[in-house]
């Protein structure tokens, strides 16, 4: 009766899942999304944290060429394993909880960011590429945690306070994802294992996913600087991400 009623096809836990949705957008939307930012605020400022204290002593943090040193023979350290597990939970919780958080403009891209992240940690760990993805966390971590700050002032109607840290969210993005993840990251896995190894089966797919983040970060940047030029034109800043 009640697909009747609303004259489609759905099935029946689709047309749940939509009322389930306009409910959730009625109750307080502002307070729910208040609730996710300061949630992934908190995740990030530990997970960089954490991960800092992990890669900040390692040689190959500095020089990332010395992530194929002696490869494949390489120690996994119980810090680095525990790193991976952190990442790999977080992953894997916004893969389950996507569908139930509020719904914003870049969802389709999140969930291909989501699955990717995951992909690539999971793929990277059995195949021991292990100190690459410390550094694609690392860089990850570091720059959403600006974003999600600025967000929570905005819901709060600080908006200077959330201009502020927008601008530093932007600064941290481009510097970590649109300069060092393709010029350093990927150009270490692109480029300098040919010279040492040759092309090996893991090689397409690993930088076939980083390929993918790299494309999602473009994306993501131009929404940026979109919300850069509103900002500079005295314009109010709104939750596109």
């Amino acid at each position: 009766m009640l697909k009747a009623q609303l004259g489609t096809d759905w099935s029946d836990k689709k047309i749940e899942r939509w009322f389930r949705n306009q409910r959730r957008k009625m109750i307080k939307p502002k307070i729910l999304k208040f609730s996710e930012t300061m949630w992934r605020a908190v995740y990030f400022i530990f997970a960089f944290s954490y991960g800092t204290s992990v890669v900040i002593n390692k040689s190959w943090f500095w020089n990332p060429i010395e992530c194929w040193d002696n490869y494949p023979m390489q120690e996994l350290t119980p810090e680095v394993q525990k790193y991976y597990f952190l990442g790999c939970a977080h992953a894997l919780s916004l893969c389950l909880t996507l569908f139930t958080d509020i719904v914003r403009k870049d969802f389709k891209a999140k969930i291909v960011h989501h699955a990717a992240t995951l992909c690539l940690l999971v793929f990277s760990y059995v195949c021991g590429y292990t100190r690459i993805g410390c550094l694609v966390m690392w860089l990850h971590d570091g720059s959403d945690f600006f974003l999600e700050i600025a967000k929570s002032f905005v819901y709060l109607k600080k908006q200077l306070l959330g201009d502020i840290f927008f601008t530093l969210f932007a600064l941290a993005f481009f510097i970590s994802r649109i300069v060092y993840f393709p010029f350093v990251v990927i150009h270490t896995t692109l480029i300098k294992p040919i010279g040492l190894f040759g092309v090996f089966p893991g090689y397409f797919i690993f930088n076939a996913l980083l390929g993918s983040l790299l494309c999602l970060h473009i994306y993501w940047f131009s929404m940026i600087c979109n919300l850069a030029w509103k900002l500079i034109k005295g314009l109010e800043i709104a939750d596109n991400r």
